[in-house]
């Protein structure tokens, strides 16, 4: 099965690198002639966005707004950008500090701000929450997104999905 979710990402990368204006998920799910589970493109296209290998904007449409991937120029840096591990130590008080909670917040705040700087459109909750959710608590993502605010790093917009209130985020 991992092989198999292998090529699929592999061929979905290549399909983006060919498409310089990016690709909606109508169009990368009709790559395989609409033989493949969304679940499994879905799958494929988030370890892309996690890899750094690729990543989307969201675009109005008459309806609901499409989602466009593109191929990134690089991977994802590794490492914390400084201005995280700063902003997260400076905020979170000695006495709290866990050492690995701490490294994965700072892990989990740069993934975020690493998103939100790729989307000058500001990315909504539900949709950050999909990028580092994989085992991780709402608390934490929300922690995350706290201490880049509380840094400076990072802002929201309350706006309005669905006619309900929701949280637009922006790197700053």
């Amino acid at each position: 099965m991992r092989d198999s979710s292998n090529q699929l990402t592999t061929l979905i990368l290549r399909a983006l690198e060919s498409a310089p204006g990016g690709m909606t998920r109508t169009q990368i799910h009709a790559l395989f002639h609409r033989h493949k589970p969304s679940s499994q493109i879905k799958r494929a296209l988030q370890e892309l966005l996690e890899q750094g290998h690729a990543w989307f904007e969201l675009r109005r449409t008459g309806g609901r707004p499409a989602e466009r991937w593109f191929k990134t120029n690089q991977a994802i840096r590794q490492e914390p950008p400084p201005e995280v591990t700063q902003a997260v130590t400076a905020i979170v008080p000695r006495s709290v500090r866990n050492q690995a909670a701490v490294i994965r917040l700072i892990g989990m705040a740069s993934k975020i701000l690493q998103a939100l700087r790729r989307a000058p459109a500001g990315l909504p909750l539900s949709t950050l929450h999909n990028l580092v959710s994989r085992n991780r608590r709402a608390a934490e993502i929300h922690q995350a997104l706290l201490l880049l605010h509380q840094g400076g790093l990072a802002a929201f917009r309350l706006c309005r999905s669905r006619g309900r209130p929701a949280h637009r985020w922006f790197a700053l």
